[in-house]
């Protein structure tokens, strides 16, 4: 049996001293393709970062591809696209410098990049329907595109398991579809696939496990439900709305 991307056993995790999820456990399988659900104020984000080592866990043991969190150094492994996150941070770059940025940890040391890093950005950005605008300035491009240009940067490395939070936010109906197909080819190509979302909308009959926080703990752990398929943008956990205070409500 393959050793599990991430398993997490009696997890409490806090921003601040505000508690906002308690009493995880959660073990996410290779090759699976989980969802991880909830209404705004749920904690989705904060377990994801949490799961990643981005946010300390104040309580509970965390592993990753079977080495403890502290030991763990293949993040090569691990390709994250986190949410709403500014793609050119006020430089000017053009979309193939932003996805060449994610060969970092396989390019050949004090070589740059080469032949076969510059093939793995063009074909990650064929994966998000972007190869025309390679060689774009990343600032001239809407934000669903921009979002899209993450996703290839995080494909470019060649991970084992990707992390999305919030990947279809701005992004049209039609190219929800065109990407819904492109995580399935890479879920079916051996890739775990993690994704943050309200609800499951255009990927209900992709996903294999859903995972639904609210509360401040998982409520529900299965095969995803139509209930799965809309859920209310409603906050679940006060929590978290004041360790966050400056960050809109579709952003948590």
């Amino acid at each position: 049996m393959s050793t599990p991307p991430f398993e997490l056993r009696g997890g409490t995790i806090a921003l601040g001293k505000v508690p906002v999820l308690s009493g995880i456990d959660l073990t996410i399988n290779d090759g699976e393709f989980l969802v991880i659900l909830g209404s705004n104020g749920s904690g989705k984000t904060t377990l994801v970062r949490a799961l990643l080592g981005l946010i300390p866990l104040a309580q509970g043991e965390l592993t990753l591809f079977g080495t403890p969190l502290g030991r763990f150094r293949e993040w090569s492994r691990v390709g994250y696209v986190p949410q709403r996150f500014s793609a050119t941070a006020g430089v000017p770059v053009s979309v193939e410098e932003v996805v060449l940025s994610g060969r970092v940890s396989v390019a050949r040391r004090f070589r740059g990049y080469g032949k076969d890093d510059r093939e793995a950005a063009r074909e990650a950005l064929e994966a998000v329907q972007l190869a025309g605008r390679i060689h774009d300035p990343v600032d001239e491009l809407s934000m669903g595109q921009q979002q899209r240009v993450l996703i290839a940067r995080a494909l470019a490395g060649g991970p084992d398991v990707l992390v999305l939070d919030e990947p279809l936010a701005g992004v049209d109906q039609e190219r929800q579809g065109n990407f819904a197909m492109t995580l399935s080819e890479l879920n079916r190509s051996g890739r775990t696939v993690v994704l943050v979302a309200h609800e499951l909308g255009v990927l209900q009959s992709l996903v294999s496990r859903a995972v639904q926080l609210g509360d401040g703990r998982i409520g529900y752990d299965g095969p995803p439900l139509d209930e799965h398929f809309h859920i209310e943008h409603i906050h679940h956990h006060p929590g978290i709305e004041a360790a966050l205070p400056n960050l809109p409500p579709e952003a948590r």
